[in-house]
């Protein structure tokens, strides 16, 4: 252990020397000393490092390495990075998916649990082509229940849970909305509110509701879906951002106070489904976005506690928190939309 403790201390410092370095004589800033600035990057630098260290493990709360000796050990951490992928088996299991509608991430997720599952409880917005979804489902092993709420409604959540049948061993919360709109839009805080209750509270409220029947499996396990954008700042995304960023804060939060419960924290880029299409320039979308297949089957398979899809998504992220005033410079021109 020592050793790794070693190694952290030297590569921390020589990042830091040679991101002060950087940053002083590549990109100095206009109003400020290199040496005030110098101060404020060498606190950023150890926070990224943080962030680092904590992808290496496959839960990033401490709480979790404490009570894990496993997780904790640093063989363990290269193994789930670079090789392990977990099995894709959820024979006996019963699987909660939100946000489910056809061809959409959900859809992927579900086509690919209900091959093993012995139970999907699928919520979908009202709307959706459910019986065509139903009917392609229902070809594989698991029994399929299709519930068509809105889960802003409070009044629905003992519904959902009803139809589990006092079991569930996997949460899937892929439910979203998605806005466009200026920071300085007059209709910033209506639509920042929407976003929050549907990104955000509808989720907490779920989790609530159904921790009891988690708490019974013998390998629980949550899967949030925040976004790239939460961490990348993009235009006319204020709202949107502000809502996955508290998504993703208050599950790593909630990993650290449970630990018995496996949390993910799913951080999807462009992915290639109808409503993106909507959103960005067809060009965009076919060059930078991932299938939708492909992201579910690799968010399943992995055991990070962040899980960026696709992985250079990380990438992206960690340069963006490096070089903020580069990328809040560049990312206009880099990101045209619809």
């Amino acid at each position: 252990m020592y050793w790794l403790i070693l190694v952290v201390l030297v590569l921390a410092t020589l990042f830091i020397c040679w991101r002060y370095l950087l940053l002083v004589y590549c990109f100095p800033y206009q109003h400020s000393s290199p040496l005030v600035e110098g101060i404020l990057e060498f606190f950023s630098s150890a926070t990224l490092l943080a962030i680092f260290l904590v992808i290496f493990t496959r839960q990033s709360p401490p709480a979790s390495m404490i009570l894990n000796q496993e997780r904790s050990n640093p063989s363990h951490c290269l193994r789930v990075f670079f090789l392990e992928r977990r099995s894709v088996n959820f024979t006996g299991k019963t699987v909660l998916i939100t946000g489910v509608s056809a061809n959409n991430v959900g859809h992927a997720f579900a086509k690919i649990i209900s091959k093993t599952a012995k139970k999907l409880v699928l919520v979908s917005f009202k709307g959706e082509d459910v019986i065509r979804m139903r009917t392609q489902l229902s070809r594989n092993k698991a029994e399929i229940v299709i519930v068509e709420e809105d889960l802003t409604k409070r009044h629905v959540l003992p519904n959902i849970v009803r139809e589990l049948g006092g079991n569930l061993d996997l949460l899937i919360l892929l439910h979203t909305v998605s806005s466009r709109a200026s920071a300085s839009d007059t209709m910033i805080v209506d639509k920042l509110r929407t976003n929050l209750e549907v990104n955000l509270l509808s989720s907490v409220r779920l989790v609530q509701e159904v921790l009891p029947l988690l708490a019974k499996s013998s390998e629980p396990r949550i899967m949030v879906s925040s976004a790239l954008d939460a961490h990348v700042p993009m235009p006319m995304r204020s709202a949107y951002a502000s809502s996955k960023a508290a998504l993703a804060a208050f599950f790593q939060c909630f990993a650290v106070e449970n630990p018995h419960i496996e949390t993910q924290i799913l951080v999807p880029g462009l992915i290639n489904t109808p409503a993106m299409r909507r959103e960005y320039d067809e060009e965009i979308v076919s060059k930078f976005s991932v299938n939708a297949e492909s992201m579910a089957m690799e968010a399943l398979q992995s055991e990070q506690a962040m899980v960026y899809l696709p992985w250079y998504g990380f990438i992206v992220h960690a340069f963006s928190q490096t070089f903020p005033n580069f990328v809040w410079r560049r990312i206009p021109e880099l990101a045209p939309s619809k």
